[in-house]
């Protein structure tokens, strides 16, 4: 977002656009971890993904010991 402008609308716009798409993630992995199956799940470098709202379920479960996250993310 450091380029301003148009690009920094556009980037928040799809941010928003995604956030059904974080928590239908988040709600998939937590799914999965409470039924002691395992996850991965991958982001670009860079990524906020993890930082969102919506994926606090996952951190969630990080800090109850219950996942690991690499590189950590929090």
């Amino acid at each position: 977002m450091a380029l301003g402008g148009n690009h920094a609308e556009t980037v928040l716009r799809l941010r928003e656009e995604s956030r059904p798409h974080l928590a239908l993630t988040a709600k998939v992995c937590t799914d999965q971890v409470r039924r002691g199956r395992h996850i991965l799940t991958e982001q670009p470098a860079g990524s906020l993904a993890m930082n969102q709202p919506e994926m606090r379920p996952i951190i969630d479960l990080y800090e109850v010991d219950l996942i690991l996250l690499f590189p950590l993310v929090l």
